[in-house]
C-alpha cells in the first residue's frame, strides 16, 4: 500500500501549494505527501487522498467538507479552527487544527472511529462536544507572578516540538497556548513535596 506522510511542525513547507490531482491550493496542514518510495510522492489534497485510500480499500467513502468556524473560549477569547477528514484504511479520523496565520497553532483535537463507512456528520458532533467542553477549561491562570496551575491541580496538554530551540526538551500546549518545557518545570515548583502522576494517551482519546 502507498505511504502518505501528514503534516506536522516538524516540516518546513509554510506556502500553500496546488494538489497535483485536482490543483487546489491547500496549505502544509490540510494536506499530504501520498507514494511510495519506488514511484515517488505527490503532493495532494485529504479530498484525493481520501479517494485514493477509498479505492485502495476497497471503501464507500465520500470526503466531508467542513467550513472553518471560530469559537469562544472560557475567558471569551475567540479561536478560528479548520478540519480535516482522514481515511486509514479501515478507520476515520476528523480532526481540528486551530490556525493562527495561516498555520496551526494552539488547541489540536481529534475523533476516530473504526468503521469507515459511519456517518461522519456524527463523528463531527463528537468532535465539536469535545471542543466545546475543552474551551470551557481552565488549567492555566496568570497573574503578577506569571503563570500557575489551577486548582483541583490537573493539566491536560499536548506534546509539541519546539522548531526554534529543538534542543530545549518538549513544548507543551495547555489551553491553546504553548509553554516551554522550563516554563512548566517552574511551574511545578509551587508543589515542592507533593507527589503526581503522568499519563500519556492518544490524542483521539478524551480524559
Amino acid at each position: 500500500m502507498a505511504a502518505y506522510d501528514f503534516f506536522s511542525r516538524r516540516t518546513h513547507m509554510q506556502k500553500r501549494a496546488p494538489c497535483e490531482k485536482c490543483g487546489k491550493m491547500v496549505a502544509p496542514y490540510e494536506s499530504v505527501r501520498l507514494g511510495s518510495i519506488e514511484e515517488g510522492y505527490q503532493h495532494l489534497c485529504m479530498a484525493c487522498t481520501n479517494a485514493e485510500i477509498a479505492e485502495h480499500a476497497g471503501v464507500d467513502f465520500k470526503h466531508p467538507e467542513y467550513l472553518p468556524m471560530k469559537l469562544t473560549d472560557v475567558e471569551g477569547i475567540e479561536h478560528e479552527f479548520h478540519f480535516n477528514t482522514r481515511l486509514l484504511g479501515n478507520r476515520v479520523a476528523i480532526s481540528a487544527l486551530e490556525i493562527k496565520n495561516d498555520e496551526p497553532h494552539g488547541y489540536s483535537f481529534e475523533v476516530l472511529t473504526n468503521n469507515p463507512e459511519e456517518d461522519t456528520l456524527e463523528l463531527f458532533r463528537r468532535l465539536f462536544d469535545r471542543m466545546q467542553r475543552a474551551l470551557s477549561q481552565r488549567h492555566l491562570n496568570v497573574d503578577e507572578y506569571g503563570l500557575h496551575i489551577t486548582k483541583p491541580d490537573i493539566v491536560r496538554a499536548r506534546i509539541d516540538y519546539d522548531l526554534e530551540n529543538p534542543e530545549s526538551g518538549p513544548l507543551l500546549v495547555i489551553d491553546g497556548k504553548e509553554v516551554a518545557w522550563d516554563e512548566f518545570g517552574r511551574m511545578l515548583m509551587s508543589f515542592e513535596g507533593f507527589q503526581f502522576k503522568m499519563e500519556i494517551y492518544d490524542i483521539s482519546e478524551e480524559r
